[in-house]
């Protein structure tokens, strides 16, 4: 019998980590979404392993299990949302500007999207470890492509929550209409999960 993790968005992810603290950024968003009630009941339904990173237990230097993520993203999706993932987008977005910090807000807003393009690539390790590269290329004035490459455990939540964060990155700029299109994805069959940006 396959577990929701294999109907949705292939096997449970091995080798691949994240910081605990994008997890725990899932934790924040119950919190400021549902409240201390909303809290409890994502603990209540983590496993031990996720209670621990929540608490902040976990060792490895911050670096944690990436399938505890999708843990939590699709067990934050079936308690507060309708159990097809569509939280996982507005988790994403929530975690684009509840990690960002003052300064880094501030420093997103001003740089413009061709900067942004040449820097987020290189922030990508800082946020995943065996997980492949990213890439940014801007398009014109008013659009760019993010393509993530290698990326040995492709996941449904995990293209979705990305797609809500390149949307919150870029709005936290002086843009509007900010429109994220899945143009590839490798559960689908394609060699590479790619996204279409576009802004006014």
């Amino acid at each position: 019998m396959m577990t929701i993790s294999e109907v949705r968005g292939g096997a449970q992810p091995s080798g691949v980590q994240v910081q605990a603290a994008s997890i725990r950024s899932r934790e924040a968003f119950v919190r400021e979404r549902f409240g201390p009630e909303g809290v409890r009941r994502l603990r209540d339904g983590a496993s031990r392993e996720l209670v621990q990173i929540l608490d902040g237990k976990s060792s490895g230097g911050g670096w944690v299990p990436f399938h505890r993520q999708i843990e939590a993203t699709e067990l934050i999706d079936r308690l507060f949302g309708a159990g097809d993932l569509a939280l996982a987008t507005e988790l994403g977005a929530f975690v684009a500007t509840h990690d960002a910090g003052v300064w880094k807000s501030l420093f997103m807003r001003a740089v413009p999207p061709a900067l942004m393009a040449r820097i987020v690539p290189s922030l990508w390790s800082h946020y995943y470890r065996h997980g492949g590269a990213l890439h940014m290329q801007i398009i014109g004035a008013t659009a760019l492509t993010i393509r993530v490459e290698g990326f040995p455990a492709p996941h449904r939540a995990h293209c979705l929550a990305m797609a809500g964060w390149a949307r919150a990155t870029l709005e936290q700029g002086p843009r509007t209409d900010v429109r994220v299109t899945e143009q590839r994805c490798r559960i689908g069959g394609d060699e590479v999960c790619e996204f279409h940006v576009t802004w006014r």
